[in-house]
């Protein structure tokens, strides 16, 4: 069972993306303060796991953080997804983000500070193990068990406000909350469950 939402969730969810971040070195043709990845990908499917134990599958559709980079909203690369620890902003023109068949892409000058120094060295000796992305949910297409719960969850639009440098998940990716969706509107009931109700009210009556 099928069922679309169009509305945005207050709440900001973060995922992880276990994926590259390459750092420029010496002889290898890039700056040696500039950094690439891929932020978020696009059709890899992730099994989540609601705080009530349910499981569901979820995944971006391609292009849907299209309105995001069509708005030149700004979008800020931080460490850890702390605010205080900044490293490029598009607004800035030091974050370049990239729609790809594969998913979004990324490409980020560092300035010339200690901490932006740490971070290049943590990337260099793989301290930190990827990608992580905060956004806000505009358009999912949410799909029902028989039994009425979620089953899957594939995000179509999506406003996109931070990636981040991370050393480790921000949720392990089984066991990402997904507050924003599982707080929406509650799923449909099953056409067989209301026919049950039906024969029982009937049987009461």
């Amino acid at each position: 069972m099928l069922e679309t939402d169009g509305a945005t969730p207050a709440a900001l969810e973060l995922r992880f993306a276990e994926l590259e971040i390459r750092a420029g070195e010496t002889g290898d043709g890039l700056p040696a303060r500039l950094i690439r990845g891929l932020a978020a990908p696009y059709q890899a499917k992730t099994r989540i796991r609601s705080y009530g134990g349910r499981e569901f599958e979820e995944w971006l559709e391609p292009g849907v953080f299209g309105e995001t980079l069509r708005s030149g909203a700004d979008v800020r690369l931080l460490l850890e997804h702390d605010e205080r620890s900044l490293l490029a902003r598009t607004k800035a023109g030091n974050l370049r983000l990239r729609d790809t068949p594969r998913g979004l892409e990324f490409e980020a000058e560092l300035p010339d500070t200690q901490a932006a120094r740490d971070v290049l060295e943590n990337i260099r000796v793989r301290n930190y193990a990827g990608m992580s992305f905060g956004f806000r949910p505009v358009d999912m297409q949410k799909t029902y068990g028989a039994d009425g719960r979620l089953a899957a969850v594939a995000h179509r639009a999506a406003a996109l406000h931070e990636i981040s440098i991370v050393s480790a998940p921000a949720y392990a990716r089984t066991s990402v909350a997904m507050r924003s969706i599982l707080q929406a509107a509650p799923p449909p009931v099953p056409a067989e469950v209301l026919a049950m109700r039906l024969r029982l009210a009937r049987a009461r009556g």
